[in-house]
């Protein structure tokens, strides 16, 4: 059985942090990598990578799907597009829109998910399984505790987030599992624009706070 963890190729995964901690303003898109070029998903992640790509970095997986559509309109754009990839036995390690001095392949699963959240500036959440939960839910728990600053998430798809959301409210909420406070962790959007402005606003606040530090 392979080891969850190899000392010997966590250097490796330290390393491949590091130069990612390099990247610019960024906004990482994670979703299936199952959806398909014709599916509408495909289409407005793509759409909304592009128009983002203008004013930062795109970064993804790095894997087919959800991830192809968004550094693909990057890539195609000329602009920056990231892969923070991971090695599987059966499937490809990246997909071939990614410029090579912002694709990083990772041997472990939580080094990648750490250079995510910490040179990830924004983050959006396309509809996607079992690793695109991993992801959301383990992103929402650095929040949540603060070990790590809180960053912007959007989830795209009302039709798709909808039943999770409730889930979340009737189970988690009226329990007192989580706080009212933890719902504001994430936003829900429908609209690529309207997660375009809000990114763009997001940005340009950021910007004036560090010009004023």
């Amino acid at each position: 059985m392979t080891p969850i963890l190899n000392e010997e190729k966590l250097f490796l995964d330290i390393n491949h942090y590091k130069n990612a901690k390099k990247v610019d303003f960024s906004v990482c898109v994670f979703g299936s990598a199952r959806i398909k070029k014709q599916d509408p998903l495909y289409t407005e992640a793509y759409k909304l990578a592009k128009k983002l790509s203008e004013k930062a970095t795109i970064i993804t997986g790095g894997g087919s799907g959800i991830m192809e559509a968004a550094n693909k309109a990057a890539f195609t754009s000329g602009k920056k597009s990231g892969g923070f990839c991971v090695e599987f036995p059966k499937n490809e390690c990246s997909n071939d829109f990614t410029t090579s001095d912002n694709t990083f392949i990772f041997q472990h699963l939580f080094m990648r998910k750490y250079a995510f959240f910490n040179c990830a500036d924004v983050f959006i959440v396309f509809p996607g399984g079992f690793g695109t939960m991993d992801e959301l839910f383990e992103l929402l728990i650095h929040m949540q505790t603060e070990k790590m600053n809180k960053k912007p998430i959007f989830l795209y798809g009302k039709s798709f987030w909808k039943n999770y959301i409730e889930w979340i409210e009737n189970n988690l909420l009226k329990t007192g599992y989580i706080s009212h406070i933890d719902m504001d962790l994430f936003t829900l959007e429908n609209d690529i624009d309207q997660i375009y402005l809000k990114i763009i606003n997001y940005k340009n606040s950021k910007i004036l706070i560090e010009d004023e530090l």
